[in-house]
């Protein structure tokens, strides 16, 4: 504020200064009327002795400025809507009022809906677990119908050798190819063939020391097919060639028993039998029964010692527990054999 005051004093002096006559001190100050433009000019060259003294004689009067009034607020008025505002408005109109129908519904639909926790009737409860029942027990008659046509026919008719026979997969095999075993001097390596249907099998035989070679090539044996696959000196073997024997009464000399012959057992000979045929027995009312395996499973060891304890050569041909092996075409055939040799 010091300064203000200040430069207001300099500035009445310079104006009092440059005023025509010298100044008059406070008359000619006060009375003479305020220029409208004062530019400024350098003091005269010829000033009277006087105008300084009157310069520093009366000093103006110092006016502070005047505090403006503050004007009186104006009233707010609301500006009128844009038009792009109005439409909006207008717009959602329809859309809030559509809302309002929705939750009214939704909450119509909420108050006839049971509660969320709320246990069912006690008729639906009942009602599930009778079809819960039924479905197990048409599930479990599933399993048993599936169970019953996979396992073996009755065979309660039919003596133990007989009735074991049957559970082996015995069927008729063309030897499609004939290899010496290189690591075993009393194998062959046969190739085997099922039909069409099945891919072919290899099988390791003993039958080196007993049948040539060109005898098996091309023709047809009788096997068992659902052994479990081994290894014989490196080849896998998967299945076996029934063949009947003749135990020599003397030991060779590691102990173990001479064959002095063997003979394949082979299907009826001038016969219909082809390879894939199945083989079975012969009833005792001539009702031919073939094997029925268990589908998927491997025959046990055990049930295929309680036949081969039944199977003995008779008259050229093959019985089991006294009753005759043979496919749908007829007895198979074991030659060569006197009766009462094993087969296995």
């Amino acid at each position: 504020m010091d300064g203000l005051i200040a430069k207001v004093d300099a500035l009445a002096a310079t104006v009092t200064a440059a005023l025509p006559g010298g100044g008059d001190g406070e008359a000619a100050t006060a009375g003479a009327p305020a220029a409208p433009t004062v530019a400024p000019a350098a003091a005269p060259a010829a000033a009277p002795a006087a105008a300084p003294a009157a310069t520093t004689a009366a000093a103006a009067p110092v006016v502070a400025a005047p505090t403006a009034t503050p004007a009186a607020a104006a009233p707010v008025v609301p500006s009128p809507p844009s038009p792009a505002t109005a439409a909006g408005v207008a717009a959602a109109a329809p859309v809030a009022a559509g809302g309002a129908a929705a939750a009214a519904a939704a909450a119509a639909a909420a108050a006839a809906a049971p509660a969320a926790g709320a246990p069912p009737p006690a008729g639906d409860v009942a009602a599930a677990r009778a079809a819960r029942a039924e479905a197990k027990k048409a599930k479990a008659a599933a399993k048993a119908a599936a169970k019953a046509a996979a396992a073996p026919p009755p065979a309660e008719d039919l003596p133990p050798a007989a009735a074991a026979a049957l559970a082996a997969d015995l069927r008729v095999a063309a030897v499609t190819a004939v290899a010496p075993h290189p690591e075993a001097p009393a194998l062959y390596i046969l190739t085997l063939s099922y039909g069409a249907d099945e891919p072919p099998r290899t099988v390791c035989a003993g039958l080196r020391a007993f049948v040539l070679a060109g005898e098996l090539d091309g023709s047809l044996v009788v096997t068992i097919a659902n052994l479990k696959p081994r290894k014989l000196r490196g080849v896998a073997s998967e299945a076996m060639v029934l063949a009947g024997s003749v135990v020599a009464a003397a030991a060779d000399g590691d102990g173990a028993p001479a064959k002095e012959a063997v003979s394949v057992v082979r299907p009826p000979p001038g016969t219909a039998a082809a390879a894939g045929d199945r083989v079975g027995v012969v009833t005792g009312a001539g009702e031919w029964r073939p094997c029925v395996p268990a589908a998927g499973k491997a025959l046990s060891g055990k049930v295929w010692d309680k036949a081969v304890a039944g199977i003995r050569v008779a008259g050229g041909g093959v019985r089991v527990d006294g009753l005759v092996l043979a496919t749908a075409a007829g007895g198979v055939v074991c030659e060569g054999l006197p009766d009462g040799a094993e087969v296995h």
